[in-house]
Order: C-alpha cells, then sequence, then structure tokens
C-alpha cells in the first residue's frame, strides 16, 4: 500500500465512512504506523474519523515478527529497529523464506524465548494505548517460520508436536505447518495480552491462531487456550474448514471462552487470488457458520474500493447484512440490500441466484460483467434485457 500521507488518511475516511453507515463495528489496519504515510500524526487522524464513524479501530501488531508495533521507519517500537539495535535477539531461521529481499519492512523475526523482548513488546503496547485511541490490538505471531535458537530447540519436543498437530488437521493449508507454531503463540501472546488489559482494561485484543479447529481441538484444545487471559478473542482461520462438517456437528464449537471467525476469501491471499469474486453465498454461510459455533463475529479483507470495484461492493453489501443477520436466505439480502442496485427486489434476486450458481470460473466472470453492467444502468438508460447486456460483455470477453 504506497500511498502518500495524505491519500492514506483520505482512503481511510472513505472506508471509515462506507462501514460506519453499514454498522460495521470494527476495522483493523495492519502495518497502522508508517513514516510513509505520515507516521503518528496520520494515524491519530484516521482514528479520529474513526470515533467520529462510530468504528472501533484495532492496531495490527506482529508478536515477534511483522514490524510490531511499527511497521516502518526509524521508530522505538519498529521491531526492524529493535533487532538492528540487538541482533543477538534475532530468530534463527535455517532457510529465510523468499519474500526476505532487501527494501522491504516488516520481515525480521524475534526469539520468542527472550526476556528482553518481552519486556520491549510490554512497553510497547503501554505506548500503544496511552497515547493513541485505538479500541485495542489485532495480534499475529507472524508465518516466516520458527526459531531454532539453542533455547528454542531445546523445546523442541514441544515444537515439533505442535507442527503434527497442525499437519493433522486436513483443513489447513499443509504449507502453514512447520511455519507456525501454536506452542509460540502460547508462550509469546499471554504477557502482550496481560500489558494491553493492565493499560487499558477495557480494550479489546484479538490474537490469530492461524488455523481452524475440529472436533479433537474442541476435546483437546491447544496450550494457548490455558495461556492466554480469556479476556482476549481468539481468531480461528474458517478459509479451508470444509462444509457442512465439522460445521454440521450441532455441539461443537472452539475452545476459547470468546472466539471469532476469519476468512481469506475475496482477497489477494486466496490460493486463487478472490478479491474480484463476487462471494455472496460463502460470506452467508461463514456468518451462519459462525453463528451456529457461538462466534461473537467474522473478519474478511477490505482490499478494493467499493466504487471502483462491483464485486467488491457486493460482498461489503453481504458482510453487514449478514453480520446483522446470519442464516438469512440470499433472497433476504437481494429483497432487502441489492434491490437497489439492479432496479427492483425480483430483478436483484435473479441477478444473485445468476452470480452465485454453479459454473466454470469464465462463465463467472461473465456474469458479475453482466451483473455489473446491470447495476450501472441503474443510474442512466435502463438495458433493454440480460440478453442483450450479456452479448455484448460476452463479445469484448472473446
Amino acid at each position: 500500500y504506497r500511498k502518500e500521507p495524505g491519500s492514506f488518511v483520505e482512503d481511510n475516511t472513505a472506508l471509515l465512512e462506507f462501514a460506519g453507515e453499514r454498522d460495521n463495528p470494527y476495522l483493523m489496519i495492519a502495518g497502522l504506523f508508517r513514516d510513509s504515510h505520515g507516521g503518528e500524526q496520520s494515524v491519530t487522524e484516521v482514528l479520529r474519523v474513526a470515533r467520529q464513524c462510530g468504528v472501533r479501530m484495532l492496531a495490527g501488531i506482529g508478536v515477534n515478527s511483522y514490524g510490531g508495533y511499527y511497521w516502518e521507519g526509524e521508530h522505538l517500537y519498529s521491531l526492524e529497529t529493535w533487532l538492528r539495535d540487538h541482533p543477538e535477539l534475532r530468530a534463527v531461521v535455517p532457510e529465510a523464506p523468499v519474500q526476505w529481499r532487501p527494501g522491504l519492512h516488516g520481515l525480521g523475526m524475534a526469539c520468542p524465548m527472550r526476556e528482553e523482548t518481552v519486556r520491549w513488546y510490554e512497553d510497547g503496547m503501554r505506548w500503544l494505548l496511552d497515547n493513541f485511541d485505538v479500541a485495542g490490538a489485532y495480534l499475529e505471531t507472524g508465518d516466516y517460520g520458527i526459531c531454532q535458537c539453542e533455547l528454542c530447540v531445546a523445546r523442541s519436543k514441544e515444537r515439533e508436536q505442535a507442527k503434527l498437530d497442525l499437519a493433522e488437521q486436513d483443513f489447513i493449508n499443509e504449507a502453514i505447518a512447520g511455519r507456525v507454531s501454536h506452542d509460540d503463540i502460547a508462550l509469546a501472546m499471554p504477557t502482550v495480552i496481560d500489558a494491553a488489559y493492565a493499560a487499558r482494561p477495557d480494550c479489546d485484543v484479538v490474537y490469530a491462531t492461524y488455523s481452524g479447529f475440529s472436533a479433537d481441538i474442541a476435546e483437546r484444545p491447544p496450550a494457548f487456550i490455558d495461556t492466554i487471559s480469556p479476556k482476549a478473542i481468539c481468531q480461528w482461520t474458517l478459509t479451508d474448514m470444509p462444509y457442512p462438517q465439522p460445521w454440521g456437528e450441532a455441539s461443537l464449537r472452539p475452545p476459547a471462552a470468546r472466539n471469532i471467525g476469519y476468512s481469506h476469501l475475496t482477497s489477494q491471499w486466496s490460493a486463487a487470488n478472490t478479491r474480484h469474486r463476487v462471494a455472496l453465498r460463502y460470506i452467508g454461510e461463514q456468518f451462519a457458520r459462525a453463528a451456529d459455533a457461538e462466534m461473537e463475529g467474522v473478519f474478511i479483507h477490505g482490499e478494493q474500493s467499493p466504487d471502483m470495484c462491483f464485486a467488491a461492493r457486493m460482498n461489503y453489501e453481504a458482510f453487514a447484512y449478514f453480520r446483522k443477520y446470519p442464516g438469512a436466505p440470499l433472497d433476504a439480502l437481494a429483497q432487502d440490500v441489492l434491490a437497489e442496485h439492479f432496479g427492483g427486489a425480483d430483478e436483484a434476486v435473479e441477478a444473485v441466484e445468476w452470480m452465485t450458481s454453479p459454473a466454470e470460473e469464465r462463465e463467472l466472470v461473465r456474469r458479475m460483467e453482466v451483473c455489473s453492467a446491470r447495476a450501472k444502468k441503474m443510474s442512466g438508460r435502463q438495458a433493454d434485457s440480460w440478453t442483450e447486456l450479456g452479448a455484448v460483455v460476452q463479445a469484448v470477453l472473446l
């Protein structure tokens, strides 16, 4: 996201106004603090707008990775700066990922066993919550790898079990096994989270697990369930969890006291890069499943402007609707929200059914383009028929 400070504030102002109008209660920005975006001054302005729009802002923080508190710049609470000044605290990773190349920020890793870094994170959390009007923090340990220094190898048995636990869950991307450790989450997160509640008892803290959940996890919870405060909100990755199993089991819910879900779909991070795909049915299913599992909410990516991308606008409208009405049918979304985009309730129902019924990728793209053109026509001349628009778009695609 290479923007000037003015654009950073303008873009996030538009995003916050859009979210506020739809009563979406939270926004998380990863890499919130960057010199190129105006640093602390720009963040303060964005947080002022968030308060005005009624949206609670979570600062995305990397614990032992992802730049720490300050993603890019010479700053006391930049992990890059901390590791440069204290190279002995770096994690030992035998094979650096290919994305580790010069000129990028937030790629350094700290060893999770080092007390000095633990204290630094506690100080950084106080700095964040004492000086900025954030609702709280969103925490990730990173997925660059796991430290192999002498201290960490000494507990290798726990690490190996953590990798096995991940690999045994067939709904998790196998590539993540060996790069993320539930053991590290259990070790690194508690002190940071406790520091947040000590600084501001009413703040919101979300921490990412990088994994889905299963009946086995519900019966044998990972170690972090016992080490992390039950006040904190545990985020489970729903992206690759199969449907209807394990969701079909009525008694299945994740093991933390408070839980939310997270999906990569509709973003560049999904395997098929789905940021331009209409995903109304999928979003509805995620909220229905999350509600059945007694989760408090769901996160998705917000990578595209609703004014520039038809798929993004449809997805955001669905996200806002199903947050309020989990389990509602697609027809209800079409009639209650999307009718204005298609010239009436019946037309919206027809469009949604057409966009979400199974088809090959090329056909789905064509359908989205047709519906996008139909929606745009609502501000001007009504299209004579779906067939007319379909023929035009198909000719362009061919």
